[in-house]
């Protein structure tokens, strides 16, 4: 025995069936067997939601004095055996849909068939044909939803749940449609392969947004970091030079006259060479305020002595010299500080060029004033 399916109350859009074909009845009481109780009920619900709206408003536009208010179905209806529908027409006919329309005038409840809705309510041919169409696409809609069970397609879980929790479903589907979506995410069935896939991408836009979202603030976040360790850095520095120039200045004031001379000498031969730094100069990084800095650079070019071309000391033999200095001037500054001090101190000169490698050895590269 077939069964009646009442259609009133929601109307959503069915523009987006795909081009599917029809199941067989066969293929899908099969498939239908297969589904839960509960995910048959909402299946059927589901088919009373695909009234086409724009349909409903034609019927009642071209209605006259009758205003549609829904129609029942018989499943199983056999053109052959029309006489086995429980659904009649009020004049007697056995039909598949039975469409129920009231009187504007006297506020009855009337029942047509197909063709008696056309003559009785004066509905077009054209919207008729428009209803039967409508059916069509409701079926092939139901059909790919079956077909998406057989071939084990699942509802979107993740993605649907994510966005209800942002909230994102009234900006993109209708409330019946989201009813729809709600229905089929509590019984685990699967929708339209277009509402899937707007689902997913809904999802994955919102994600997307997300991972930028994130990226810029991790941006930010090492913008600020970096800025802050530039600002403790330029600190160190800072303070660092500070205790140079007092180091420098205490250390200064205890010389004689005559030793404060020959400094001042070193100094303008470090001077010399620090214009090819400016910038490490201009950040403190290279100071003739270092004692050390001074005392080295000073000593590899001879106190300015050392000719373009000639070659430069060893650091043995550069370290040897430095050495009775540090005792003389009494300087604040080891042995081990001076030997590291040089290593970076030459390694600077040689990658600009201050110092440069010809007939396997290193000579000076600048001109130092008669």
């Amino acid at each position: 025995m077939g069964r009646i399916i009442s259609h009133t109350g929601y109307q959503t859009n069915i523009e987006h069936f795909n081009n599917n074909k029809h199941l067989t009845e066969n293929q899908r009481q099969k498939i239908l067997n297969q589904l839960t109780p509960e995910q048959k009920s909402v299946l059927e619900e589901f088919k009373k939601y695909q009234v086409n709206s724009r349909l409903l408003t034609k019927i009642n536009e071209e209605g006259g004095n009758f205003e549609f208010i829904g129609y029942d179905e018989f499943t199983d209806f056999d053109n052959h055996n029309p006489s086995a529908s429980p659904l009649k027409c009020g004049c007697g006919k056995h039909v598949k849909y039975l469409y129920y329309c009231v009187s504007k005038d006297n506020h009855k409840k009337y029942k047509f068939g197909i063709n008696h809705l056309k003559q009785e309510a004066g509905i077009s041919p054209e919207v008729i044909n428009e209803i039967k169409n409508g059916y069509h696409k409701i079926d092939l809609g139901i059909d790919e939803i079956l077909q998406n069970i057989e071939y084990g397609e699942l509802f979107p879980t993740g993605a649907y749940e994510l966005c209800v929790q942002k909230n994102l479903l009234k900006d993109n589907f209708s409330e019946s449609q989201i009813r729809y979506l709600q229905s089929f995410y509590q019984v685990k069935l699967p929708l339209y392969d277009k509402d899937r896939e707007k689902v997913l991408k809904i999802a994955e836009w919102y994600l997307r947004g997300q991972n930028e979202k994130i990226k810029e603030e991790q941006n930010q976040r090492s913008k600020r970091e970096q800025l802050i360790k530039q600002q403790r850095e330029r600190r160190q520095r800072q303070a660092k030079i500070r205790r140079r120039n007092k180091t420098y200045k205490d250390w200064f004031c205890k010389l004689d006259y005559q030793e404060k001379i020959n400094w001042r000498h070193k100094e303008m031969t470090y001077e010399r060479v620090l214009r090819y730094f400016p910038k490490l100069a201009a950040k403190g990084i290279l100071d003739k305020k270092s004692i050390v800095q001074t005392l080295i650079v000073s000593t590899i070019f001879d106190d300015g002595l050392l000719k373009m071309g000639d070659e430069i000391d060893s650091k043995s033999l550069t370290m040897q010299k430095i050495q009775p200095i540090i005792q003389k001037y009494q300087l604040p500054s080891s042995i081990q500080k001076a030997n590291n001090c040089y290593d970076q101190l030459i390694q600077l000169l040689i990658r600009n060029w201050v110092i440069v490698y010809v007939n396997n050895h290193y000579v000076s590269n600048i001109r130092f004033p008669e």
